[in-house]
């Protein structure tokens, strides 16, 4: 029900005239007049499955607005989904004597809500619906071993949207690591250099290295990874003191807090989801010069993050720094949350003012129309 009603919110939702989910409205109105032989000329390789599914929704006859319906509902289901199948597996198997099932359920859910972001979902569309199903089938291994449906599920996220490639690619690179007292000084020196600003020299290093090899695939993007890249770090030079602070502060503040607790703690309970965070954390600070790039990892650390918390608490007996360190994520996220609401105000009266007192079924014929879209600067926040 949560999720149909994050989905619904998606469906009403009239956007800013800068967001990329009106790309994809554009996009999806150019499907409704193309073939299906035709669709295969528009974009990437790995654009496919969703172009195929967006095509498919328009063909059938719903409207361009079911789209970022049904993308929505899916993400937050399986994040959701993910969630419960943790806390039956992990009470399941542990018969926790530290910590109350009804603490783990509230808690959980309340961080989990916190941190999946709903603009993200509902306008962007592939990048969290495609990393909704990789945490699935990483989450879902963990527990089988069942490395079919992983290499499965891996497939479909990838052939969504490109970054769960890196995403499984890691996570494969993470079981040759162990998480050693050198490679737990890796970690904080590249932690420190994270939050100090300074991880640019070893970005434009590595990528100044792969970049014949990623122009060879197609897979080297200017605006990603040049310097003064639109949507690299060229993204902060464009930007107002307001919409700096929320990017580089206020939207990282819970990958931050996250990070430390490799620093904090010692001897995790699950080996596998450990390793890949700790693995994970180290390529995010290394990408984190390119603003692209680090909000699309960040937030993806940070649910795994979370279920990876969620483990530990189930576990192991909660200490009084666990507990400050619990504090202070919510509180980080809970800043972000407020963060996004002032970022993104004139949504919220525009698209859904009228849910006080108009039931969602009488929306349902309602389509957002190009003269309805919210106007604003893309340096305004």
């Amino acid at each position: 029900m949560i999720s149909l009603f994050m989905g619904m919110l998606a469906y009403t939702m009239i956007p800013y005239d800068t967001m990329d989910i009106v790309r994809h409205y554009e996009k999806f109105e150019l499907f409704s007049s193309i073939s299906f032989d035709e669709l295969f000329l528009e974009g990437r390789l790995v654009d496919y499955i969703f172009n195929v599914y967006a095509w498919a929704i328009i063909n059938i006859g719903l409207s361009k607005e079911f789209v970022p319906l049904s993308v929505t509902f899916i993400s937050y289901y399986f994040y959701l989904i993910t969630f419960k199948i943790i806390i039956d597996r992990e009470f399941a198997s542990s018969q926790s004597l530290y910590v109350s099932y009804k603490y783990i359920v509230l808690l959980g859910f309340f961080l989990i809500i916190n941190e999946i972001r709903f603009m993200d979902a509902s306008s962007g569309l592939r990048n969290i619906f495609s990393f909704s199903i990789f945490s699935y089938a990483l989450i879902s291994y963990i527990y089988t071993k069942k490395y079919f449906s992983l290499i499965l599920l891996s497939l479909l996220a990838i052939g969504i949207h490109f970054s769960a490639f890196i995403a499984l690619l890691i996570f494969l690179v993470s079981h040759f690591i162990r998480i050693s007292t050198f490679s737990k000084g890796i970690y904080v020196v590249c932690y420190f250099l994270f939050v100090l600003g300074a991880t640019d020299v070893i970005f434009y290093f590595a990528i100044n290295k792969l970049e014949p090899y990623l122009r060879e695939y197609g897979l080297y993007f200017p605006s990603y990874f040049d310097e003064d890249g639109v949507w690299g770090a060229g993204y902060y030079l464009t930007q107002n003191i307001k919409s700096l602070i929320f990017e580089k502060y206020i939207k990282t503040f819970p990958l931050y807090v996250a990070g430390l607790y490799f620093i904090l703690f010692r001897n995790f309970k699950n080996e596998i989801l450990s390793r890949y965070l700790f693995v994970l954390f180290i390529f995010i600070t290394t990408i984190s010069v390119s603003r692209t790039l680090l909000d699309r990892f960040n937030w993806f650390f940070v649910i795994l993050f979370i279920y990876f918390l969620l483990i530990e608490l189930i576990n192991g007996k909660i200490s009084n720094l666990k507990r400050v360190f619990i504090f202070v994520f919510s509180f980080s996220l809970i800043t972000m949350d407020l963060g996004s609401i002032y970022k993104y105000r004139d949504i919220f009266g525009r698209s859904w003012g009228d849910l006080l007192y108009t039931p969602f079924i009488f929306k349902y014929d309602n389509h957002i129309e190009p003269y309805q879209y919210i106007i604003r600067n893309s340096g305004e926040q």
